[in-house]
């Protein structure tokens, strides 16, 4: 297909679009083209033409070119992916228009890797094309549908100058349409004297145009050549030409803006030495672990036919790389190896893939024992146990499966675009086959789990070469266990199960299957589900056998054990990891084939487990019908059962396992009954719900109840405390603060007014059950939540925040230089949010009040580095499916958020600060730039947290803004220097421009607080429960520009109506009564009445 550089001016030649006999244009008669004689002839003048000149010679080539009947449009479609040119200006624009299209690499110095976010980029672009009605709703997410996107990664991978950017370009060209408008293509090699060089750097990568608004976009990885050694590629030698860093790459204004949320850098901790510092390692050892690891299909490019035992080598050699760098790998990528430029004259036959791919392995079969390099790997596998007596099956022990296609040269268009179209069907079919792979085993990621994979893999290769990248461990923190009862279920045996020293699956689910009945028991009395057991527990049987195939699937590892001679090698691969390496121990070693092996099986125990629940099920059901005569409830009698119940449990060893710490375990299950979401902290630690709150503690008064003990300690290990319990009958109260920066200072001037109305005597939070707090608004939030500061408290502090993070000592000099458009250092703003905050208190401890046992709820709305949209709270819910924003809920408590932590993730605009890098989680967090106005997102947590049992709208919603401007230029930020509007890029000929954050942010927090009293549909009547507070100005400050604080205030205390803040104030107090019924409604004569208080 593609040919050597010194043709590539050749195959850009232009045809003429008319007849060169009668000069009828293509609309007319047709047009078609002889590569062979250059000219172009209509359907009536070829037929008509006189002899071809005779079969003439290609400057580089002995075979002959084909006179042949090529359409014009065929000519068209397939001559631009070979387009180049030789002119150097031409070429340089190319290269800075190419770097757009970096994804991943390392930076000039080798000492640290860098993703330049390219495949967010493209997620995100993909996600905004296909749902223009969504395109401005706050609903986007790159793991959520619509519409469910599971991508496909195609790396090419071989030697410089072999065509992998001319083959992109041909798989591209063929499938654009002129709905899709031009895409994105790799720049081709150059000819003359650069024409050994690469030509781009690192990693770059592009969409397949006809996928990429499907539910499985195919996207097309393009490595930097094998064997290009230290020299530069050209795209290299090209940045530094124009001045730029590794990071300051991208020919579209608005490139750093957008890239600024997705980009992170890791430092490569493994580079000590001069060989790992160099390009040639990082492509040939670095780089494979990354793509092999997460490709669906590799693509080996090839153009010496004569060499052909070297690119099997080196198809080995690549994956040998990196094949034993992962643990519970779903899948092994399937290999496509392209013979490029084959010759002509070539048996016809070869053109086929099937006969093509039989033939090389056919010939090569015997190599096996004989090419050295081909022995010693064969050696090493037979070593383990496996079979192998030809080439493919050794080339089958690094990929599920292999193919091999010919394409020949430029000029003949005709094979050229058949044998495209055959590349591209099998690509398709083996990506098809690699998702069904995937979806049998449940590790069939979507775009957004994919970015957090890959974000994953990126923090764990750049810290390690050597230690494995473990899938399973990863689908911890972005697959989470559900949240219900068959969840706790499996992280108790998930607990248990670390706990144990040496692991037995039985043992935990017998001891288990005790619990499990003893919480269905507690669970049914508290529902008032009345009956025997053979009516109670199939009701929750899904529970259990999903708990249970989980953990066989996902947890319990393959029980193979190889002892050679004194070393034992353990199989860690689970069930869904297991089939595409076979048996690997803890350090990625391969030490033998097969399939996985478990006597704890999903089918072996489902039925004993089952069996083991029910009976014991129905003896604690006899036992608890013989209880009441004693005079106690049924709800008493059954918490006191299942209290005792829990104690054996929890408490007492067995030979095999320790006690479980429940202080080292998640902290999102009530461990008491499995059931509920945990929301009050005893003072021993514990965290319990509100119903086995209620059940273990005595009522002081209707809204409070006193703790002595705790379920699972003694008396004197658990003081006693007094928590509160909202009534069912009180309304919700929200308050809501709109990013603003330096802004804020509007905020906390209107929070001064109210609390002053107030007499200052009750903090506000304690008007309020939910806060939501975006951005600057965030650190606002979390000052109303700390209890020992008063109100002149709060604004110095914040004020101190604020100063000391926008200070222009701490502007960055060069601000593009380290990180794209961050104008500020974070070190400041760090140090003084961690003063103001507290080094190491988490935010789940926030807003609690232990003198009354309050707790006011807190929302932070930030995104993660895989795109998520993820909220930071001091309270849990259910993460489900059709939730826009999933809660952070860390399975391990020691990777809890801080609340310094989460304020820093909220001030991290792409304009002002780079993401906050969270080493527990492997995330980087930033502050989202939809939802600027975060009504919608405390609507949404309304309704998740108290919907079912609530109104069905909050009974006080107050929100406050941070100004609203009347000028028609306001920009997003009010920054010195604003931002340049985008201009049409390459990308957003596919229907998505590259998404600007409204220019007026101001009023976009407007109407969104619009939108959302529409979407109410409230009468007149009831309208002022839902207040929005804020001041207009022609033109408002900088959101860093500290030194408008005093004109900020000055502007609060000069427009602010008090009368409106009045009626704020007396709303407040009003919520704070409600009427709680007792009793059913009653008729007297033609009167109704309701008890209550």
């Amino acid at each position: 297909m593609a040919e050597s550089d010194d043709d590539s001016q050749e195959s850009g030649s232009n045809y003429i679009d008319c007849c060169g006999v009668c000069e009828a244009d293509e609309q007319s008669k047709g047009l078609y083209i002889c590569q062979a004689c250059d000219l172009t002839l209509c359907s009536e003048c070829w037929e008509t033409q006189a002899a071809h000149k005779p079969k003439r010679k290609s400057s580089t080539r002995v075979e002959a070119i084909v006179h042949e009947k090529t359409k014009l449009s065929t000519i068209k479609l397939v001559q631009p992916a070979f387009s180049s040119s030789a002119d150097e200006s031409t070429i340089e624009a190319r290269l800075a228009e190419d770097a757009d299209t970096a994804w991943f690499g390392e930076d000039d110095t080798t000492l640290f890797f860098h993703d330049h976010g390219r495949y967010a980029e493209l997620m995100e672009a993909a996600s905004d094309s296909s749902s223009t009605a969504k395109q401005d709703s706050m609903e986007r997410d790159l793991s959520l549908s619509p519409p469910y996107r599971t991508p496909s990664l195609v790396s090419f991978v071989g030697q410089t100058g072999a065509g992998k950017s001319t083959l992109i370009n041909l798989l591209i060209k063929v499938k654009e349409s002129p709905a899709s408008g031009t895409t994105q293509c790799p720049v081709v090699g150059v000819s003359g004297k650069d024409g050994e060089l690469s030509t781009s750097e690192d990693v770059h990568l592009y969409l397949d145009p006809s996928t990429f608004l499907s539910e499985a976009p195919i996207l097309y990885a393009d490595c930097e050549g094998l064997d290009g050694g230290e020299r530069l590629p050209l795209a290299t030698t090209s940045r530094q030409k124009r001045g730029l860093p590794e990071l300051e790459q991208g020919s579209d204004d608005d490139t750093p803006f957008f890239r600024a949320r997705y980009h992170s850098e890791h430092e490569l901790q493994w580079a000590t030495s001069q060989k790992e510092r160099t390009r040639h390692y990082a492509v040939s050892r670095f780089y494979p672990r990354l793509l092999f690891t997460f490709s669906d299909v590799v693509i080996f490019v090839h153009r010496n036919q004569r060499a052909i035992e070297l690119v099997v080598k080196q198809l080995i050699e690549w994956a040998a790389a990196a094949l034993e760098t992962t643990c519970n790998q779903p899948i092994l990528p399937y290999a496509i190896i392209v013979l490029n430029a084959s010759e002509q004259d070539i048996n016809p036959l070869l053109w086929d893939v099937d006969f093509a791919t039989n033939s090389l392995l056919e010939s090569l079969a015997e190599t096996v024992d004989r090419t050295p390099a081909f022995v010693e790997h064969a050696k090493l596998w037979r070593d383990r146990h496996k079979d192998i007596q030809s080439l493919k099956d050794l080339i089958l022990c690094y990929y599920s499966d292999v193919r091999v296609i010919r394409l020949p040269t430029s000029k003949q268009s005709n094979l050229v675009l058949d044998q495209g179209q055959k590349l591209y069907g099998e690509i398709e079919d083996c990506c098809r086959n690699a998702r069904k792979r995937r979806l049998d085993l449940r590790m069939l990621l979507t775009a957004g789990q994919l970015q957090s994979y890959l974000q994953d893999a990126f923090v764990h290769y750049s810290q390690s070469l050597k230690i494995p990248f473990d899938f399973v461990q990863a689908s911890f923190l972005h697959n989470p266990i559900p949240f219900n009862f068959g969840g706790s279920i499996l992280k108790l045996a998930i607990a248990m199960l670390k706990e144990q020293k040496d692991p037995d699956a039985n043992a935990i689910f017998n001891k288990l299957g005790n619990l499990v009945a003893s919480c269905i028991m507690l669970d049914a009395v508290r529902h008032r589900n009345i009956g025997t057991a053979n009516l109670i527990f199939p009701q929750y049987l899904d529970y259990l056998d999903e708990a249970l195939e989980r953990f066989c699937d996902e947890h319990w590892p393959c029980e193979c054990l190889d002892i050679p001679s004194t070393v034992t090698y353990r199989c860690v691969n689970v069930r869904i990891g297991h089939d595409s390496k076979g048996h690997q121990d803890k350090d990625g070693r391969i030490f033998a084939p097969g399939n996985y092996k478990s006597g704890f099986t999903f089918e072996g125990k489902r039925d004993k487990l089952h069996a083991r629940v029910y009976f014991r099920l129905e003896y604690l059901l006899h036992q608890l019908a013989s209880r009441p005569g004693r005079g106690e409830s049924q709800a008493g009698a059954a918490a006191e059962m299942h209290r005792s119940n829990i104690t054996e449990f929890f408490r007492k060893p067995s030979n095999r396992s320790r006690p479980i710490n429940l202080h080292d375990h998640d902290h999102s299950v009530c461990w008491c009954c499995l059931f509920e979401a945990p929301e009050h902290v005893l003072s021993c630690g514990h965290v319990l719900c509100t119903p086995c709150v209620k059940a273990y503690g005595r009522y002081e008064t209707r809204t409070s109840v006193r703790i002595h003990e705790c379920p699972f300690e003694s008396y004197t290990e658990c003081e006693p405390r007094s928590i509160y319990i909202m009534p069912e009958m009180a309304g919700i109260r929200v308050l809501v603060l709109d990013d603003g920066g330096v802004r804020g200072i509007i905020q906390l001037e209107i929070l001064r007014l109210i609390e002053k109305e107030l007499d200052s005597k009750i903090l506000i939070k304690v008007f309020f059950d939910i806060i939501v707090g975006k951005g600057s608004g965030s650190v606002i939030a979390l000052g109303l939540l700390t209890n020992h500061w008063t109100v002149d408290d709060r604004v110095a502090n914040v004020f101190r925040i604020f100063k000391q993070s926008f200070s222009s000592r701490n502007r960055r000099t060069h601000p593009r230089f380290k990180h794209p458009t961050c104008r500020y250092r974070p070190k400041a703003l760090e140090q003084s949010l961690r003063e103001t905050f507290t080094e190491n208190k988490t935010l789940m401890e926030a807003g609690v009040d232990r003198r009354v046992g309050t707790t006011t709820k807190i929302v932070i709305p930030v995104v993660s580095s895989g795109g998520k949209q993820l909220l930071f709270t001091n309270y849990l819910r259910r993460n489900t499916a059709n939730v826009t924003h999933q809660l952070y809920s860390p399975e391990d408590p020691k990777d809890e958020m801080k609340i310094w932590e989460a304020a820093r993730a909220a001030m991290a605009h792409p304009f002002l600060f780079k993401p906050l890098k969270h080493a527990a989680s492997k995330q980087a967090y930033s502050n989202d730039e939809r939802d600027v106005n975060p009504i919608m997102i405390a609507n949404s947590e309304f309704q998740n947290i108290w919907g079912s049992s609530r109104a069905k709208y909050p009974d006080f919603v107050l929100s406050i803004g941070t100004g609203l401007s009347t000028s028609q230029s306001a920009s997003f930020v009010g920054m010195e220097t604003p931002v340049k509007p985008s201009r049409p890029t390459k990308l957003s000929m596919l229907g998505r421009n590259k998404r600007n954050v409204s220019p007026r942010f101001d009023q976009q927090c407007e109407k969104m607080w619009n939108d959302y009293l529409g979407s109410l549909g409230i009468s007149s009547a009831t309208a002022g429960k839902y207040i929005r507070l804020n001041i207009k100005a022609f033109e408002l400050p900088a959101i860093d520009d500290f030194s408008s604080v005093e004109l900020l205030r000055d502007m609060v205390k000069a427009q602010t109506d008090l009368t409106e803040i009045r009626k704020v104030a007396s709303r407040l107090i009003a919520k704070l009564f409600y009427f709680e019924t007792v009793g059913e409604m009653e008729k007297i004569g033609s009167d109704f009445f309701l008890r209550g208080w």
